[in-house]
């Protein structure tokens, strides 16, 4: 009878013990569902290549990696603790192909027990190219022009020729390369310093690196100008003696360093002519003198003689 009575139990009011099994699972699937969260990790992308193969063009850098997991154990986890790959190393011939991308979890996410994990993109397609290694002239980019009074009188790179490496198509098109912008502009002196040698597309390399010496001698050079206009002045005359014509303006050309260019002015320039000789009336050719500051060369003066026309005045 007991035994009857247990398996009576069992079987009594059977439905509402299965609707009451089946609620209490649901309800710890909901309650399960409710503790979930959803994040999204941003990942590097590793590309395997063969050593003889190059990217024909750019790939994303990064992927998306969506988690759905217990919050408690996702909250900790970081980008970081995801490495993603994607393997092309078998391949040796240039085409179009397509990998599915590898997640791995490290440190942290080694503890997730994940109810999804997605992957975006799931592959990646791609188009390999031989890789090509050559070596290229660099050219200096020199903008702008020393100060005034200054000139660029040499400029180096050392080294002059680099190596390049990338996928065969565009390595084989490029002659030449130029460094970053170098600015002369309103330099005074010498320059030494490193720069970059640039290539617009990053899919070219350089294998022994992209900086360069650049070298540059500035000198200072001599400023030229010229003064008109400026009076004739005749000195010594005998004092029973005049000037019956007026002379000529004359003109001075004369070189010196910017700075002492910039201060000179008309009353520094003189111009003279020597009368202690003439001791009559009469018409004397005579050559003109330039009295200028130190520092300052004569390059020439217009006119090189006047005729000087005198009378005794009597």
């Amino acid at each position: 009878m007991k035994k009857g009575k247990k398996l009576g139990f069992l079987t009594s009011n059977w439905k509402a013990k299965i609707g009451s099994t089946l609620l209490a699972a649901l309800l710890i699937i909901l309650n399960r569902s409710l503790l979930l969260e959803d994040r999204i990790y941003t990942v590097p992308l590793n590309v395997l290549l063969h050593n003889s193969m190059v990217l024909g063009e750019q790939v994303q850098p990064s992927i998306r990696i969506l988690i759905r997991a217990e919050g408690r154990k996702i909250s900790g986890v970081r980008n970081e603790d995801f490495r993603t790959t994607v393997d092309f190393s078998s391949i040796e011939a240039p085409g179009t192909y397509s990998r599915r991308i590898i997640v791995q979890r490290i440190d942290d996410a080694l503890a997730l027990d994940p109810v999804e994990l997605q992957v975006d993109p799931p592959e990646l397609n791609v188009s390999l190219e031989r890789k090509l290694r050559k070596s290229v002239p660099v050219e200096s980019t020199i903008i702008g022009f020393p100060a005034t009074g200054y000139k660029l009188v040499s400029a180096t790179l050392n080294p002059a020729i680099i190596q390049i490496e990338g996928p065969e198509s565009l390595v084989s098109s490029i002659s030449s390369l130029g460094t970053s912008e170098i600015s002369m502009t309103e330099r005074r002196s010498s320059i030494v310093q490193r720069v970059r040698v640039e290539h617009e597309n990053p899919l070219i390399s350089f294998p022994s690196g992209s900086l360069v010496e650049f070298r540059a001698t500035i000198e200072e050079t001599p400023i030229l100008n010229t003064f008109e206009a400026i009076d004739i002045v005749v000195i010594d005359l005998n004092e029973n003696l005049r000037i019956t014509r007026p002379l000529p303006a004359a003109a001075v050309r004369v070189q010196a360093r910017v700075e002492t260019i910039e201060k000179l002015t008309l009353g520094d320039v003189q111009v003279t002519v020597d009368a202690s000789r003439i001791t009559e009336s009469g018409t004397y050719s005579l050559a003109t003198e330039v009295q200028l500051p130190e520092g300052v060369n004569l390059l020439g003066v217009e006119p090189e003689r006047v005729d000087v026309v005198v009378d005794s005045g009597g």
